[in-house]
């Protein structure tokens, strides 16, 4: 801020204050950053890294993916946009682009975990659940210390009903990352469709003990009360969210 104050022609600490704010979480002050520094310095290839690591982290599909393209053009074979720009053509349903850049990234860097586990998001959204299971397990062989990787095999297999094998990855990945309070959330769902209602409950509870403000564990364990008669704490649990979503028609 310093320096800005004194020097607002130059590019690079608009940039360093957009790495920042990425790191503060605050997306939309880094685009702003990383786009003064653009401005100033088209040719400072990290700004459109930063950019686009911020509009992904806001959804914002297609700036990124031209933001990572802008930065091929100066870096031909940088592996991290090639990668994310193939997720973020999965994320806009451009499948074909989406595969042809995993392709290009299975070429150069043939061994890179995070490939295959795209490629298992992509056959996700084609609903090819054999390739999906296929191309998430090698990515599991490669670096089985990944517990996204984890998660991705737990989604897979709860799509195609195989809630035993479901478990078994959720709770591998959980024992990797155990605060994720998503992840015990969908271990919940598991639980239930493998009848284990205490379990289920159990995880609910630990979810909403990790996040405080979840709609999704406060929603589902108010079902789950529901189901299993406790109706007060299935009031209290569908307060909450009324309080969060007053418009919530279920």
């Amino acid at each position: 801020n310093q320096v800005i104050k004194i020097k607002p022609f130059l590019a690079e600490p608009y940039f360093y204050r957009a790495v920042a704010k990425i790191n503060l979480e605050d997306y939309n002050g880094a685009i702003e950053d990383a786009t003064m520094a653009i401005d100033r310095n088209p040719f400072i290839v990290d700004a459109y890294h930063v950019r686009a690591v911020a509009r992904q982290n806001l959804k914002r599909y297609q700036g990124a993916v031209e933001d990572y393209e802008e930065g091929l053009k100066l870096n031909p074979e940088e592996k991290s946009f090639i990668l994310n720009r193939a997720v973020c053509l999965t994320e806009l349903k451009q499948f074909e682009e989406a595969d042809s850049a995993f392709q290009q990234m299975l070429r150069i860097d043939p061994k890179n975990q995070n490939v295959y586990q795209g490629l298992a998001q992509l056959n996700l959204f084609r609903q090819d659940t054999v390739n999906a299971l296929a191309n998430i397990d090698k990515s599991i062989e490669m670096g089985s210390k990944n517990p996204s990787a984890y998660f991705v095999k737990a989604d897979i297999l709860m799509r195609s009903k195989d809630y035993e094998k479901a478990l078994s990855a959720i709770d591998a990945g959980i024992e990797l990352d155990p605060r994720s309070s998503g992840m015990f959330i969908n271990r919940a769902y598991i639980k239930y469709n493998l009848d284990d209602y205490f379990g289920a409950m159990a995880d609910y509870d630990y979810a909403i003990g990790l996040d405080p403000s979840s709609i999704e564990a406060h929603y589902n364990r108010a079902l789950l009360l529901t189901e299993v008669g406790d109706n007060n704490k299935a009031i209290d649990d569908f307060s909450y969210v009324l309080k969060k979503q007053s418009d919530n028609f279920f």
